[in-house]
C-alpha cells in the first residue's frame, strides 16, 4: 500500500557516508558520529539506462526509463538507497525474465565508421559519450535531493556470464566487431579475471577514473564493483536447476579487489572526497557456504563491503573518510545513539536460473535523546527487508 502523497519532503543526503563508530555494521554521517544512518529502498536494474522490454528483439526506439517516477515512488516509501545499475550490454537476453537489454547510453561514443553487431556504428573506447556520465551525475543530484544514497555501479557481471550466448559477449562493447581499438574479449574472463590484457586494463582504468571524476564531489555517492561476477573457474556456468551456460567463467576477486585500489588510489591522487567503496556477492563460487570469504578478505587498501547482495542493507566496513565540502546546508540530522543491536539472520536463500533470493532480519533497540530538556525515550525496532531478489 502506497503511503498518502502529502508524505513530507525529506531532507536532503548528508554526506559523505562512513562507518560508525558506535556501531560498524552501520554507517554515519562524516561528523555527525551519533547519527546512524539505515540504507534500504527498491531497486530495478534498468534505472540508468534506456532499452529494457519484454521479448528477445530490440524495440526500435529504447524503452525510457522514467526515473522522476522511480524517486516519487522511493520517497512514498521512505526509501534511502538505490543502486543505479550497470549494464554493458547493447544488446542482450534474460530467458527466465524473456526480457532484452538493449541499453543505452554506453561509457564510449559510437563514432566508427564500419557498423557493430547491432548495425549501428561501432564504438571508439578512446573516446568517452558525454551523455552516459551526464546521465549519472543527474540521476545522483536528484536523488540526494530527496535524501537517497546511490550506490554507482561501475560494471556488471551478472549479464557477461548469467545471461543468453552469444548476446553475452557479442553485445558488448569489448567483443572483437563492435569497437575501432581492436579490443576482443571471448568471455568475463577476458574482462574481469587477471590477468588482463593491458590494453583493457587501461581502458578499464580511464572509465573508472572518468567516473569518480563525475561523482567525486556529491555527498550521496557510494562506489560499487560490480554486480554478481563470477567466483570459480569453469568451462561453464552450471545452475542448481541443471542449466547450462555455456561461457567461460573465472574467479574475479583479485579484478574486484583491484577496482577497489584503483578508485581508492585515484581518490587519494586527486585529493578528493572518499566515498564508501562496495563488493558484491559473486557467484557461481565453488563452495557457497564460503560465499562471502572475498568480501571480508578486501585488502586494507580498500574498503570493506558497503552495499553487498548478501549482507542487511546498512552494513558496512572501511576507512574513515572526511566530510564533503558541498555537503547540503539543510542536513540536519536527529542525534540516535544505537545501545543495543544484532543480526538474527542474513544471507542467501533459494537460487533460480535468473535470480537470487536474499533474505535479512535484524533487530537493534535505539535510545532516541528529543529536543526537549530531559526528554527521553526508548525505541525497539524489527526492520525486515524479507527477499530481495537480484539479477
Amino acid at each position: 500500500m502506497n503511503r498518502p502523497s502529502d508524505v513530507p519532503a525529506p531532507s536532503a543526503a548528508c554526506g559523505p557516508l562512513v562507518v560508525s563508530p558506535v556501531n560498524p555494521r552501520y554507517f554515519a554521517v562524516a561528523g555527525d558520529d551519533g547519527e546512524v544512518v539505515y540504507l534500504t529502498g527498491s531497486h530495478v536494474n534498468n534505472n540508468l539506462h534506456d532499452g529494457l522490454g519484454f521479448g528477445r528483439e530490440c524495440a526500435e526506439s529504447p524503452e525510457r526509463f522514467d526515473f522522476d517516477a522511480y524517486l516519487e515512488f522511493l520517497r512514498e516509501h521512505g526509501h534511502n538507497f538505490i543502486r543505479l545499475w550497470r549494464w554493458e550490454q547493447f544488446r542482450g537476453y534474460l530467458p527466465g525474465a524473456d526480457v532484452h537489454f538493449c541499453m543505452t547510453p554506453q561509457p564510449w561514443a559510437r563514432t566508427g565508421s564500419d557498423p557493430a553487431s547491432d548495425g549501428k556504428p561501432r564504438f571508439d573506447l578512446s573516446t568517452f559519450d558525454a551523455a552516459y556520465f551526464d546521465r549519472i551525475r543527474e540521476r545522483v543530484v536528484a536523488a540526494g535531493e530527496l535524501g537517497i544514497y546511490v550506490s554507482v555501479m561501475l560494471f556488471e557481471g551478472f549479464s557477461l556470464h548469467l545471461t543468453a550466448t552469444p548476446d553475452n559477449i557479442t553485445g558488448h562493447p569489448f567483443h572483437a566487431s563492435n569497437n575501432v581499438n581492436g579490443i576482443g574479449i571471448t568471455s568475463i574472463v577476458d574482462y574481469q579475471v587477471l590477468p588482463l590484457d593491458p590494453r583493457i586494463e587501461m581502458l578499464q582504468s580511464a572509465y573508472i577514473q572518468k567516473v569518480v571524476d563525475t561523482v567525486h564531489d556529491l555527498p550521496n555517492v557510494l562506489y560499487e564493483v560490480a554486480n554478481e561476477s563470477s567466483g570459480q573457474d569453469a568451462d561453464a556456468v552450471r545452475m542448481p536447476d541443471g542449466t547450462v551456460i555455456e561461457t567461460p567463467i573465472g574467479d574475479s576477486t583479485a579484478w574486484q579487489y583491484r577496482v577497489i585500489d584503483t578508485i581508492r588510489r585515484y581518490e587519494r591522487e586527486e585529493g578528493y572526497t572518499r566515498h564508501p567503496v562496495g563488493m558484491t556477492f559473486l557467484y557461481p563460487v565453488a563452495d557457497e557456504g564460503r560465499a562471502n570469504d572475498p568480501l571480508w578478505g578486501v585488502p586494507p587498501t580498500g574498503s570493506r563491503p558497503a552495499s553487498t547482495t548478501d549482507r542487511c542493507p546498512g552494513t558496512a566496513g572501511g576507512d574513515t573518510i572526511q566530510r564533503s565540502a558541498t555537503a547540503p546546508r539543510s542536513c540536519s540530522p536527529t542525534p540516535i545513539t544505537t545501545r543495543r543491536w544484532e543480526v538474527t539472520r542474513c544471507g542467501p536463500g533459494s537460487r533460480s536460473s535468473a535470480a537470487t533470493t536474499l533474505s535479512c532480519t535484524t533487530w537493534h533497540r535505539q535510545r532516541r535523546a528529543p529536543g526537549g530538556p530531559g526528554g527521553r525515550g526508548t525505541v525497539l525496532r524489527l526492520a525486515r527487508t524479507g527477499a530481495r531478489r537480484v539479477g
